[in-house]
């Protein structure tokens, strides 16, 4: 079964991108980097250092068609809380910090799952910003649900599809250093990298033009 089911991780990417999803997912050009995989998720250590009761889990669901590893499972008050750890900075403005649309999908389909393998009801995720040492809520409201449901079956159609997605077009906040990291090449790049660059790049003229990390 487990072939058959996507990754909680290719649902993130999907809400990057669908062209990075379809690389990524049917075509295996694994596009992003050490540093971009690294970035995605943070060990558990790092959230054992707060002193919380810390497990990790693995889950899949034959029903939802998803599988995934939450970062952090923590138990407040006898409720559960799934949480995801980023390296990066949160979204949203000084005193209303929120968290990405790609993280809230993720995290929302963590919740998901927690709640089919236990049997709970997950009112509550949190995703925890290392670079701004913030930790967002994120309400698992029914709009959320809908939105990781929909995204499950849009992740489906894409990979029975034979024809590559053009890459969408995203705000200027979410094209950030964060997207570049994932589709810029850079000087130390091997060919067949650069050549995989081309294939995205070849669609998205206003990703072109920006200039490769140093």
């Amino acid at each position: 079964m487990e072939d058959s089911l996507l990754s909680v991780a290719s649902l993130h990417a999907l809400a990057y991108c669908e062209r990075l999803f379809y690389l990524e997912e049917v075509e295996q050009l694994k596009l992003a980097d050490a540093a971009v995989y690294a970035g995605r998720r943070l060990h558990v250590e790092i959230a054992q250092e707060e002193g919380d009761t810390v497990e990790k889990h693995e889950f899949e669901s034959g029903e939802l068609g998803i599988r995934g590893a939450v970062d952090v499972i923590r138990t407040r008050g006898g409720v559960m809380i799934p949480y995801e750890h980023k390296r990066g900075k949160s979204a949203g403005s000084p005193g209303a910090r929120e968290a990405w649309r790609t993280d809230r999908i993720q995290i929302g389909a963590y919740a998901l799952l927690v709640e089919q393998s236990h049997g709970v009801s997950i009112e509550e995720g949190r995703v925890r910003y290392h670079a701004d040492n913030i930790t967002v809520r994120v309400a698992i409201d029914q709009e959320l649900r809908d939105q990781v449901r929909a995204a499950i079956d849009r992740a489906r159609v894409l990979r029975e599809s034979i024809d590559r997605p053009p890459s969408q077009t995203t705000s200027g906040s979410v094209r950030s250093a964060r997207w570049r990291r994932c589709v810029c090449p850079r000087r130390h790049d091997s060919p067949a990298r650069a050549g995989m660059m081309a294939i995205f790049f070849d669609c998205c003229p206003s990703i072109r033009k920006v200039r490769p990390s140093t």
